[in-house]
């Protein structure tokens, strides 16, 4: 029985039953027609679910099954009044179940995507397949039961909830949406030109030329019809909260977690709205993803349409006016390969085209080990992001897939080779502006070295365009791209001349570099150092987790009303550091920190970002004229701050964050005996001026002055004139345990 059935059988159908408004009340008609159309549909449901029972159904079948569940669940909803989640229940399932070659490439889409985001046994919460689900339902005798079945099957777990709430607060961030914007802007802007280089190398390699130039204009225009389609989707998606398409970045289920239903609590109550309202609270950045996706899918969309029209008329020998009506009828009614085509060219731009094999495992093994979300809270758009990438550097030569299309020859082979071609050719000119300073990549892998590289204004993953230094590197997945060709410029730098030629190894470590200084992989690459070495990461890990309970967007009002980083560091250990650190990205909570500072105690200020500042993911850092850095880096020495605990007139002293604090300044600001100057000023002179430090013969000797200077500010800091006379609290510490030991040794 299908809807239409339905309809002439009870005078209602499901589409209307899920059509109503949100809201909108059943009359006692309606409520009989509804509950018709209940029983009707658990009755189809159960048909098929013998028929997937039996081990021999098609895709289609399996497809239809799924769907059924769906429907059913949604009347379900719609009856108890909970119209939005009837409407998400359905998302997965716009597309007609018939046999068309295109209908079939979706089902299996969905098919394969629903495989990875299994389901769970109501009893045993044990995954489950849909011919595992299938083998329950079929003993179920009852319309209730069924009910009761499909419900459980949709509720969320509290680790749902959780997750729900981690990860909308992960995307809560005004930058990360400024990010994926500004990412999706620039990949579609960057189609074109790509487009346009493939016409040209298709016209020079044999066979027919299947990509025409005038195609770019095509695809040009289509952006700008996309971009009025866009914003009337991301209105749409705001407005109701539904998912444009399955294939969304979030990786979270199709469901809404934190609901009334999942408490179990009756609709219409206030207790129910208060959590109903809470969950739509919560998952606001989600909404706003899935809406900015839903706008770029629509000009990706219409990019690909109108540039795919355009072959398709033009291959049919039209021109003039039967070639301009001819691309309106085919963009009005395209054919399934051109729609799959465009659909496919819109998940590609935005970074949530269907996972390979290897994703979808890894999906599989997700949902199977829940926990293991916390720790790699997204798939598909990393996946996405470095697949695009690889598709524009020399190391696509080894995609098996890549290797398929050149060989295929025609449009696939021309744009292939552009993709490569304009990506290598980037990568060269990055590469070439890198070895002259221009551009930076990721920079010492000393975090000592590289915290003194920063002194001098100096910033990882920036182009430097006068005395700035303006970051790219989340800018994806261009950021990337940039990114690889910089740290691969800097690594052959490092390695001398003699092993050069070594460019392939060179590039495979830029690669990984680049990847694991993501946001998006950081959780993994610090969860592996942490159990390689747990004594030297294990606590950083946990903190950096501690971090993620404050919400991204309320630690980016901290860090905009509150430049300073502030110092973590307390006497007491691990986990007060744990709870300074979420300190550290509250509002107005973050100040009663100490800040942190360098060697020099200066203390390390974000400049801020180009545009607004609390949304903007171009940060920016201004050159400074710091001679004793500029020197540190180029010797390769990283000076070592202070320890925490210092021998003060012969006793042990651990200090409290502030007394640290005081005690780099002390150490900074006194005058050392032998230049009258204090520490700094004493260096920057020295490895300026000094007629001796530049008659050295070795760096190591030039390293050996640096540090008899900095070990003399520590001296002079430690005794009777430092910190011991500037804080009355240490002198008292000093005084007592001085005491102490004289009595001791009176005794003896």
């Amino acid at each position: 029985v299908c809807s239409s059935d339905l309809a002439d059988m009870m005078g209602m159908s499901v589409n209307q039953l899920l059509s109503r408004r949100k809201g909108e009340a059943l009359n006692a008609e309606t409520a009989v027609a509804a509950r018709k159309l209940m029983v009707s549909s658990a009755s189809r449901l159960n048909e098929l679910a013998q028929k997937v029972a039996t081990r021999e159904a098609s895709d289609l079948d399996k497809f239809a099954f799924q769907k059924q569940l769906s429907i059913h669940y949604a009347i379900q909803a719609e009856v108890s009044g909970m119209t939005a989640e009837a409407g998400r229940a359905l998302q997965s399932f716009k597309i007609q179940a018939k046999e068309s070659a295109g209908a079939l490439k979706q089902i299996d889409n969905v098919m394969k995507s629903l495989s990875a985001k299994t389901m769970r046994d109501p009893l045993t919460g044990k995954q489950m397949r849909p011919e595992d689900v299938a083998d329950l339902l079929v003993s179920i005798d009852s319309v209730e039961g069924i009910n009761t079945f499909t419900r459980q099957l949709r509720k969320a777990t509290t680790f749902d909830m959780i997750l729900e709430a981690w990860i909308n607060g992960l995307l809560s961030g005004p930058t990360t949406h400024a990010v994926n914007m500004t990412s999706n802007a620039l990949v579609a802007f960057w189609q074109i030109p790509e487009r346009f280089l493939a016409a040209k190398i298709g016209r020079y390699l044999p066979g027919p030329q299947e990509i025409q130039e005038k195609e770019t204009l095509y695809q040009a225009f289509g952006l700008v019809q996309g971009f009025k389609d866009g914003l009337n989707a991301f209105a749409k998606n705001i407005i109701t909260g539904d998912e444009p398409d399955l294939f969304m970045k979030m990786d979270l289920p199709q469901r809404r977690a934190i609901a009334a239903q999942n408490f179990g609590l009756e609709n219409g109550s206030i207790a129910a709205r208060a959590v109903d309202l809470l969950g739509e609270g919560i998952r606001i950045p989600t909404r706003f993803l899935g809406a900015e996706d839903a706008f770029f899918k629509s000009v990706g969309y219409r990019m690909e349409l109108h540039a795919q029209a355009f072959r398709l008329a033009s291959s049919e020998g039209l021109e003039g006016k039967a070639l301009s009506k001819r691309i309106n009828e085919i963009i009005a009614n395209p054919p399934d390969s051109i729609s799959l085509a465009s659909v496919d060219a819109a998940n590609y731009q935005t970074f949530t085209r269907e996972l390979g094999e290897g994703g979808r495992a890894g999906m599989k093994f997700l949902t199977k080990n829940p926990g293991l979300r916390l720790i790699v809270p997204f798939i598909r758009t990393p996946a996405n992001i470095v697949k695009f990438m690889g598709e524009r550097t020399p190391l696509a030569f080894a995609s098996k897939n890549i290797r398929a299309d050149i060989a295929a020859g025609g449009a696939k082979r021309d744009l292939a080779l552009a993709r490569i071609s304009m990506g290598s050719m980037i990568m060269a000119t990055v590469a070439s502006m890198t070895t002259s300073g221009l551009i930076t990549g990721g920079g010492p892998d000393d975090p000592t070295l590289k915290n003194i590289k920063r002194g001098t204004g100096w910033q990882p993953y920036s182009m430097k365009i006068g005395d700035k230094y303006h970051s790219y590197n989340r800018l994806e997945p261009i950021g990337m791209l940039f990114g690889v060709a910089a740290d691969t410029a800097e690594i052959i730098g490092q390695v001398g001349e003699e092993d050069s030629k070594a460019l392939a190894l060179a590039g495979v470590m830029a690669f990984a570099k680049n990847v694991t200084s993501k946001t998006w992989l950081r959780g993994t690459s610090e969860a592996i150092q942490a159990l390689e070495d747990p004594v030297r990461y294990g606590e950083r890990f946990i903190q950096g987790y501690a971090k993620t309970l404050v919400p991204t967007g309320v630690a980016q009002v901290a860090r905009f009303q509150d430049p300073q980083i502030r110092s973590i560091y307390h006497p007491g250990g691990f986990w007060y550091e744990t709870y300074n650190a979420i300190k550290s990205r509250v509002p107005g909570w973050s100040k009663t920190l100490p800040p942190r500072r360098n060697l020099w105690a200066e203390p390390i200020v974000l400049e801020g970002g180009l545009g607004p500042d609390i949304m903007s993911p171009i940060y920016t850092s201004t050159e400074r004229h710091s001679p004793i850095d500029t020197e540190l880096v180029r010797l390769k020495y990283g000076a070592r701050m202070p320890e925490t605990t210092q021998k003060i007139l012969g006793v042990d002293i651990p200090m409290t964050a502030k007394e640290y604090d005081e005690y780099l300044i002390v150490m900074n600001t006194m005058r050392l005996p032998q230049t009258g100057r204090n520490l700094k000023d004493s260096l920057n002179n020295m490895v300026t001026k000094d007629l001796r430090y530049k008659a050295q013969e070795t760096d190591d000797d030039k390293i050996d002055m640096i540090r008899r200077d900095i070990s003399t500010a520590k001296k002079w800091a430690n005794g009777p004139m430092g910190i011991y006379r500037q804080n009355r609290k240490i002198r008292e510490d000093v005084d007592r345990a001085r005491f102490k030991q004289q009595r001791e040794a009176r005794k003896q």
